[in-house]
């Protein structure tokens, strides 16, 4: 066994979109930075998500801005100076499945809302489709309902994983386990195949999604919970015949009734349903879950036949900071415990306004870019499947 020891300002355990947007930024600073994770790339929430760049639209279904409406909506500009190459990090090269989405009803939207949209502050965000301009999945005449046109973008989870880490790979590691001694919050052994290191840092970053509360526990002797999951069972269905939409069906509540976006496996078009039925589903049998699906879908498109397509479902454990009540952060969460700082961006979207928070906090901590760090000599980290593949 070959052993090393290696000291770093910063090491990020967890390598999905918050953890790989940080370690951009970071690096950019002149951090000596490095992403240790067990998996592959994004092997968790990242590549189970519908790749939605929100803006706090759908947050927005009871007619006023909520709070995790105002902390999200200079999101999507902020990604798309990006995807433009004109932001923080360059991501022109990451695919947009869509650079909009739909917003839609079956049934006609009440006055308040209607009234909502119209407003100052949503009128530009928000464009009425005209009925010669409906999406296809929309355009028959049964439909009759109210849609609208969001300025979000949709991106492929492979690629944005894929290009956020390639300017960084020396520094981007796969590891085969994490030996962490108890009581000392500044230092990680790790192995991999004949080789040991110890490494030590200024600070240590769990960006790990449901597994930070086990790695807090390992580094600190606590029985107290910081973290609570959201659990979805998300269906799918594939086919030939299924027509590329991403759009947002309202219903009742403050979430949509279910969000549709769109994706391709071989030959395939895949529609990822989340929204309700993913959150409602989460206690009942795949089986059951795929029934209800189709039957929702029925009651939205009653002129298209779902049953002769290929369905399976995934189930999602999104990881958020615990609240009293279960709700929901209404913004990216930072928490400092000794030496460590737990993270989670709470929604995609939200990765770029978490690494604001940490380094202001690095700062704030006087943590500052040191001498220069070799890389260390060990196997890379490829990118994980996406749940259709």
């Amino acid at each position: 066994m070959i052993k090393n020891n290696a000291q770093f300002d910063v090491i990020i355990l967890g390598g999905g979109v918050a953890g790989l947007w940080l370690l951009n930024r970071l690096r950019q600073q002149h951090y000596q930075a490095i992403i240790l994770d067990t998996h592959h790339l994004g092997a968790g929430q990242s590549c189970a998500a519908q790749g939605i760049v929100h803006g706090g639209l759908k947050y927005s279904l009871q007619g006023n801005l909520s709070t995790s409406a105002q902390a999200i909506a200079d999101m999507p500009q902020r990604w798309k100076d990006c995807l433009q190459g004109q932001g923080e990090i360059d991501l022109s090269q990451v695919q947009q499945l869509s650079e909009k989405q739909y917003l839609f009803s079956t049934q006609q939207l009440s006055s308040k809302l209607l009234t909502f949209f119209a407003g100052k502050t949503l009128k530009a965000r928000i464009q009425i489709v005209e009925r010669n301009a409906y999406p296809k999945a929309l355009d028959n005449k049964a439909f009759q309902g109210n849609v609208y046109q969001l300025p979000e973008p949709v991106l492929n989870m492979q690629s944005l994983l894929r290009h956020l880490s390639q300017p960084q790979k020396p520094f981007i590691y796969q590891v085969d386990e994490y030996n962490i001694e108890q009581g000392n919050s500044q230092q990680i052994v790790i192995t991999q195949k004949d080789k040991c290191y110890t490494l030590t840092a200024k600070k240590i970053i769990l960006c790990a999604g449901k597994n930070n509360q086990t790695l807090l526990q390992q580094f600190i002797a606590t029985k107290k919970q910081y973290m609570q999951l959201r659990p979805l069972q998300m269906p799918m269905l594939w086919s030939k015949d299924l027509p590329v939409f991403y759009a947002h069906c309202l219903g009742k509540g403050i979430n949509p009734r279910m969000t549709i976006t769109s994706h391709y496996r071989e030959d395939a078009i895949v529609w990822y349903l989340g929204g309700e039925i993913a959150e409602q589903g989460v206690n009942i049998p795949k089986n059951q879950q795929i029934e209800k699906a189709q039957q929702a879908l029925q009651a939205i498109f009653p002129w298209r036949d779902f049953s002769s397509m290929q369905w399976r479902t995934l189930f999602v454990e999104r990881a958020e900071e615990k609240q009293l009540l279960h709700t929901r952060p209404s913004t990216a969460s930072l928490l400092v415990i000794e030496h460590l700082y737990l993270a989670w961006p709470t929604k995609m979207a939200m990765a770029p306004l978490l690494a604001d928070r940490i380094i202001e906090q690095l700062q704030k901590d006087d943590i500052n870019p040191g001498n220069k760090v070799q890389p260390l000599v060990l196997d890379s980290v490829s990118v994980a499947s996406l749940p259709w593949e």
